[in-house]
């Protein structure tokens, strides 16, 4: 039986791209646009019923925003200029979005809530991604106990990762607006 989705998401962007405008004058970019794009794509494909794709959208929406903010800065003319980590011999690093929670806790750009709030949106968004996975290594626990114990007394021992409901994934877009504003509004407060 399917949960029936009693909202859209349609209007938790709209109010976020309300708000957006107000963050800078138009016709200049922030150097968010591809999170802010990537946001826009999740409230779209929950509206579509991909509800999967919007939590995965919606992380990766949140992670691309907080890396831009812990790795960019704004110049004098107005425009901004990125500086990716680099290794020690001077080549690129790959900084997941772990280390990025990290960074953005330290810098407190975020409420104590915010933060619980982001971690849980890439919880949710790290399950849909690997969510095979998490259910082979259930499988494989269980295997082992059967052949160490036998099958009696093993039911119910299988409980498979079940997906997050539309409802959760809802909440997660609307604590995501607010994250997303949250730190766009702090960088693009920052002194050029």
């Amino acid at each position: 039986m399917t949960q029936r989705v009693p909202e859209k998401a349609q209007p938790v962007f709209d109010a976020f791209w309300e708000e957006r405008k107000t963050l800078t004058s138009p016709g200049v970019a922030l150097p968010f646009e591809d999170a802010f794009n990537l946001f826009m794509q999740s409230t779209r494909a929950y509206d579509a019923g991909a509800f999967e794709l919007a939590s995965l959208g919606c992380r990766a929406a949140l992670e691309s925003a907080c890396y831009v903010f812990l790795t960019s800065y704004r110049l004098m003319d107005g425009g901004w200029r990125g500086q990716a980590p680099r290794n020690l011999d001077g080549t690129l690093r790959r900084v997941g979005f772990t280390e990025i929670l990290q960074g953005i806790k330290t810098s407190k750009v975020l409420t104590a809530m915010q933060m619980r709030e982001l971690a849980a949106i890439k919880d949710h968004g790290d399950l849909i991604a690997h969510f095979s996975a998490k259910n082979d290594r259930r499988l494989e626990a269980v295997s082992k106990k059967i052949l160490a114990r036998g099958v009696m007394g093993l039911e119910g021992a299988v409980e498979f990762e079940k997906g997050l409901a539309p409802l959760e994934i809802l909440s997660d877009l609307k604590s995501g607006a607010r994250i997303l504003l949250a730190v766009a509004r702090e960088w693009n407060s920052r002194p050029g």
